[in-house]
């Protein structure tokens, strides 16, 4: 009798061990979803989902229109004299723009920020953008135009590129003063997503390029493909 008595208890224990534990696990994964919960309220109501037009048009679109026009010409203005109010013509005029076509994104930035820096790396000419500070996700802490040949030179033929366009992006995942980042790349008309980037500093975001310039080689962009022609075995 007193052994069933035992084994009673001791089951009853061991019951309740295993619902303590389970309670346990349980606060510890409600605690962790809340807090997640908290950090996604934040980014919906901080303004970091939500990119202001003037910056990603500057960032995304004008900049990299006056790299498809004339590569060249816009690595040499970054590195004259006047460079920062080049830039800054170029932020105003984008400011502008927005307005003049998204009423409601009628507020226009100041450049505070705003600075051109030359540069080389890879063997290759570039001109680096530092950007106004970025608030939100996809808006771009610096950009850079990387030439394909040295200034004064032909272009290299197909598929070779002109130039390369490369952005470090603010990451959706930053939060509060942490500086998490995106590297990526405009290419062909795609926007590339090349994974985390490093900290939002100049020379980590030309180091992070010339790696990726001087990794293995890559497949030419499919459009740029040549296909050997074939021989019409017929003739002569």
């Amino acid at each position: 009798m007193l052994a069933v008595v035992l084994d009673y208890w001791t089951l009853t224990c061991a019951a309740c061990a295993v619902l303590v534990g389970a309670w346990a696990l349980a606060h510890v994964w409600i605690t962790r979803r809340s807090a997640q919960t908290r950090a996604l309220r934040a980014h919906l109501t901080d303004g970091s989902l939500s990119p202001r037009p003037q910056h990603v048009a500057c960032a995304h679109s004008a900049l990299r229109a006056l790299a498809g026009e004339d590569p060249e010409a816009l690595v040499i203005a970054l590195a004259a004299p006047g460079a920062e109010d080049f830039l800054a013509e170029v932020w105003d005029a984008v400011g502008r723009e927005v307005s003049s076509t998204d009423p409601a994104a009628a507020i226009t930035l100041a450049p505070t920020g705003l600075e051109a820096i030359p540069a080389r790396l890879a063997g290759r000419p570039a001109g680096l953008v530092k950007m106004p500070e970025p608030v939100a996700a996809t808006e771009a802490h610096f950009v850079a135009v990387v030439l394909n040949h040295e200034l004064g030179e032909a272009a290299k033929p197909a598929p070779e590129p002109e130039y390369h366009y490369f952005l470090l992006e603010k990451s959706v995942a930053a939060t509060g003063g942490d500086h998490a980042t995106v590297f990526a790349r405009w290419d062909d008309g795609a926007h590339e997503d090349l994974g985390p980037g490093p900290a939002p500093d100049a020379r980590a975001f030309l180091d992070r390029i010339a790696r990726h310039l001087t990794g293995p080689a890559r497949t030419p962009r499919r459009a740029d493909v040549r296909r050997p022609q074939t021989q019409d075995p017929s003739a002569g």
